[in-house]
């Protein structure tokens, strides 16, 4: 289910990555890795890990799956309207309702880990709550604008 997961965010870096200069990820504890998406020739998900290698093969990151909050797009111009609104999804495990903010003008859609559009709706407002009661319990993506967002159904 995992390598499920790893390649449906392949997926979609890869559709995203014409327009994209570098891939954001955040972790659930630490600080944000950056890495610049010419500089990724490939990413592998083994076991419990996910390793970005470079171009050459060398190693650019290995990072748990289980710690993985956010893996994002931006461009080096984007710095400042990110750090200024930053897409944030509550509570997270949820049971009926998750409150996404920050995410304005965009439109979020879940996927389940088979890489299934499972709900779609426009973002208006700076907050939107996403009605999750219907969905079984498990862990979904949540992709608004150009951020994608694990969150666990209970």
């Amino acid at each position: 289910m995992k390598r499920t997961l790893f390649l449906f965010i392949l997926s979609l870096m890869l559709i995203s990555a014409q327009a994209e200069s570098r891939l954001l990820i955040e972790p659930l504890s630490g600080s944000e890795r950056v890495l610049a998406l010419s500089q990724i020739g490939r990413m592998v998900a083994q076991r419990d890990f996910v390793f970005f290698y470079a171009k050459d093969n060398s190693v650019l990151a290995k990072l748990p799956t289980s710690e993985i909050r956010r893996i994002s797009f931006n461009t080096p111009t984007e710095d400042v309207q990110l750090t200024a609104t930053t897409v944030r999804v509550y509570p997270n495990p949820t049971q009926d309702a998750l409150i996404v903010s920050g995410a304005e003008g965009t439109r979020l859609r879940v996927y389940n880990l088979k890489g299934e559009l499972l709900i779609e709706q426009p973002v208006s407002g700076n907050e939107t709550t996403v009605n999750v009661t219907s969905l079984p319990a498990g862990t979904y993506l949540l992709l608004t604008g150009n951020q994608v967002t694990k969150f666990i159904k209970q």
